[in-house]
């Protein structure tokens, strides 16, 4: 049997932990150390480094898949102050940004921090109990969790082929799902769950969403920084965690031994009293960096990095359904100018989008009906 790819285009930042793993516990018993705040480390170290002392700090242990991811989460350097974040996304951004090739897959039970390989595959089995408001069709269900993924499936309509490298949704109830896949993919099909349980509850993205607000807010505050000739890691330190705001430099995003594109190199302030924004992104221009908000941290990344990230989030749409259709709806959203989705699924009377932050700006105001 020749199997087919459903694709997203584009890559989503989407390197969430697979909490919702059940083998074989339950999902209650798993990692519950990731809801811990991070405790402080030191800007600069590499990630193997930074990793065993949080490990220390946190009292988890780690375990590489093999001495190559290891030696890649040596050779980076990890610039940033996640001081108080969740420990589970100060763990998804290190990892996120150790290999310059593939997103590095991990997963967490209750005591260890597993770094895999991103080319193994499993069987991983998903609590989706929760999603039954959000499932009408199960056929449905599992058509839409495949288009939502950049990654090769079976066709769930032919005999499962032992042979075949693709992908497969080998086991699918009203209560669990179990998936044979790609790690890297399983980490995109967390996210995914995680997203759509949270619109369950409408309290999707909350708390990002605040926390990336209270960044915002001080992004606009004025600030009058030291004038004279200053190093990038110099001025993120003074704009950024002299004034709580957590920040980390997307590193696997940069070539940080080019010059011009390295946190050592140096740029001028002024002195005047502006909003740290003003400071700030004039400062990174040229250096070709940029400025984005991604779930309560202020990431440091590349122009290309910025125009190409995109990530899940879930819109609940039940207001609109006693008018028009899902379907009806999405199309309205495909129209709306400055609008381009890497996917939009629908599951119920909740729609997943993957797509950038300025496109899923215009559909948050257009939900708002703004």
């Amino acid at each position: 049997m020749t199997p087919f790819s459903y694709t997203r285009f584009g890559t989503a930042f989407c390197t969430l932990i697979i909490s919702l793993i059940l083998t074989p516990q339950p999902a209650n018993a798993q990692a519950r150390w990731l809801t811990q705040k991070t405790k402080g480390f030191v800007s600069g170290m590499s990630g193997a480094d930074v990793l065993e002392g949080l490990a220390t700090a946190h009292k988890f242990k780690i375990e590489y898949a093999n001495e190559e991811i290891k030696s890649e989460a040596a050779e980076t350097l990890i610039h940033g102050n996640l001081n108080d974040v969740p420990l589970e996304t100060t763990l998804r951004l290190i990892l996120s940004g150790i290999s310059k090739q593939d997103e590095i897959p991990w997963t967490a039970d209750k005591t260890t921090l597993h770094i895999h390989d991103p080319r193994e595959s499993t069987s991983i089995t998903y609590n989706i109990s929760r999603l039954r408001p959000l499932i009408t069709d199960l056929d449905d269900f599992q058509y839409a969790i495949m288009n939502s993924v950049n990654a090769e499936w079976n066709d769930p309509q032919e005999a499962p082929d032992p042979e075949s490298k693709a992908g497969a949704i080998t086991s699918l109830t009203a209560d669990e799902m179990t998936i044979r896949q790609e790690l890297r993919t399983h980490m995109m099909l967390a996210e995914i769950i995680t997203t759509l349980q949270s619109a369950v509850g409408r309290n999707s993205n909350t708390i990002a969403a605040l926390a990336d607000k209270k960044i915002s807010k001080a992004l606009e505050k004025p600030h009058a920084l030291p004038a004279g000739e200053i190093t990038l890691d110099e001025l993120f330190a003074k704009a950024f965690t002299e004034n709580d705001i957590p920040w980390f430099v997307q590193a696997n995003q940069l070539n940080l031994e080019t010059p011009g594109i390295t946190v050592s190199g140096k740029v001028t302030i002024e002195g005047t009293r502006r909003p740290l924004r003003e400071i700030v992104e004039p400062a990174l221009t040229g250096h070709k960096l940029s400025l984005d908000i991604r779930r309560g941290v202020l990431v440091i990344t590349t122009r290309e990095d910025l125009d190409h990230h995109s990530d899940f989030r879930a819109y609940n749409i039940e207001k609109f359904l006693n008018t028009t259709t899902a379907e009806a709806v999405v199309a309205r959203l495909e129209e709306l100018e400055g609008a381009s989705f890497s996917s939009c699924e629908i599951f119920g009377p909740v729609l997943l989008i993957d797509a950038d932050a300025a496109t899923h700006k215009v559909i948050a105001a257009a939900m708002a009906g703004k």
